[in-house]
Parts: C-alpha cells; structure tokens; sequence
C-alpha cells in the first residue's frame, strides 16, 4: 500500500489464493413491497436448513416511509 499519510492510501495490488469449492448455488427471492414475506423465508430458512455453510441476508428498502422492495439472497455451498 502507498500512501502520503493522514491515514490515506491507495492499494496497488492485491493477491488472493483461490480455494477448491464443489459448486455453490445462489439466488434472490423477491416479494415485491413485503417485508413479511421476507420474514417468514427467513424464518423457513433457519428452521430447515441445517448446512453450517448455508446463509441467508435479507434487504428491506424503504422510501419516503414506504417499503418499495423485500427480498432475500441465498447460498448454499453444494456437495459435489
């Protein structure tokens, strides 16, 4: 990292290790403007899903005091 000080720098090259992976699968629930839908696949997710490398993130959007988009992403590492 470069840097003129201040606690400021710029990244000039980075490297990563790529690790063996079986495949993943992923995708994106959308429920439109509710939330609780989004909620409750959450909630479907933590009680049948059981693979420690299975993982969830949701994202509730609101505008003007409105929910406008609920949806979740999900990933599941597979087997082979």
């Amino acid at each position: 990292m470069h840097g003129g000080g201040n606690n400021f720098g710029i990244v000039t090259r980075i490297t990563f290790k790529a690790l063996p992976y079986s495949g993943v699968w992923g995708g994106i629930l959308s429920y439109g403007a509710n939330p609780t839908a989004v909620f409750n696949a959450v909630l479907n997710f933590e009680e049948k899903v059981k693979d420690p490398k299975a993982n969830i993130i949701i994202s509730v959007n609101y505008m003007n005091g409105t929910v406008r988009f609920a949806h979740a992403v999900l990933a599941v590492e597979g087997d082979g």
